[in-house]
């Protein structure tokens, strides 16, 4: 398994070679940055062409044809619409905050993709993951949290702030051109954010498929790159977040409060605390 610590390393010796350390530091956090904004971008197109290819799949149709061969470039096509549209300003309202939320959105999704485990020896910050061990310990976690996280970015069934077949994406609505983008952009993002951290959390992250006593088959997984692994894996849990999506209907307001209160809080709780009890008495393996 490739250590991406190792790359790291060689760049930040080199650029303390021939510069302050504080400078090499410096130049360090920005292309860190830049990178974490290429593959920000690059991770909201693929998942907006995922999510149009995948819906249209469960509906029996092509989706986006025309732009570019299979509608690869379908996209880019929509950005460049919304950075040609005029923003508009609701009249009477707070126009700094209005103008200001849009950026909250996409700062918040931005330092939370920043946080993810791409491979080994490339995460910006090295969590203490134990409590979410304990998490990932049960079964049933992975079932409360997959819930919960759809419900979170307000993705189907659970999407009552847009409704987009009854308020016409709700409160999208009040915004255009590159303000409702980066609301859109947010969303899709948040989305492979909560399925990332399902698939580092419940599915081993970076960490390559071994099965015990196949120590031929081992080996030739060792040899997938880790990023490969956590792409995939979160790949497949966007996938079955989007086909829960596509496959039952909106709840209303009164049904996901009873979801939620009645039954995911109490049965986390005694998840929790079996998982504590199992830990503490060392009843696991």
């Amino acid at each position: 398994m490739f250590d991406f610590s190792i790359v790291t390393s060689w760049v930040h010796e080199l650029l303390t070679s021939f510069m302050p350390l504080g400078l090499a530091i410096f130049i360090e956090c920005v292309i860190v940055g830049l990178c974490i904004l290429l593959m920000y971008v690059v991770v909201a197109i693929l998942m907006i062409f995922m999510e149009r290819k995948v819906c249209a799949a469960f509906q029996c149709r092509l989706g986006p044809m025309r732009v570019g061969p299979w509608g690869t470039l379908q996209v880019f096509a929509d950005v460049f619409k919304m950075l040609t549209k005029e923003i508009i300003t609701i009249r009477r309202s707070d126009k700094f905050l209005y103008n200001l939320a849009p950026y909250i959105v996409i700062l918040a999704s931005v330092l939370a993709f920043s946080c993810l485990p791409f491979n080994k020896g490339m995460e910006i910050l090295d969590f203490n993951v134990g409590v979410f061990f304990m998490m990932a310990a049960s079964s049933i976690g992975i079932v409360i949290y997959l819930i919960a996280g759809n419900a979170e970015v307000n993705r189907g069934p659970f999407d009552l702030p847009e409704a987009e077949s009854e308020l016409t994406a709700g409160y999208h609505t009040e915004y255009s051109g590159m303000h409702f983008g980066l609301f859109y952009v947010a969303e899709f993002v948040n989305l492979f954010i909560i399925a990332g951290v399902a698939s580092t959390i419940f599915l081993g992250g970076w960490m390559p498929l071994h099965i015990s006593g196949w120590e031929g088959f081992n080996t030739v997984m060792d040899y997938i790159p880790g990023f490969v692994w956590f792409f995939g894996k979160t790949l497949f849990v966007i996938w079955l977040l989007m086909w829960i999506k596509w496959t039952f209907p909106r709840l209303r307001v009164d049904q996901i409060l009873t979801l939620e209160w009645k039954y995911l809080v109490p049965i986390g709780l005694v998840n929790l605390l079996l998982m504590v009890v199992i830990v503490v008495f060392k009843l696991h393996f």
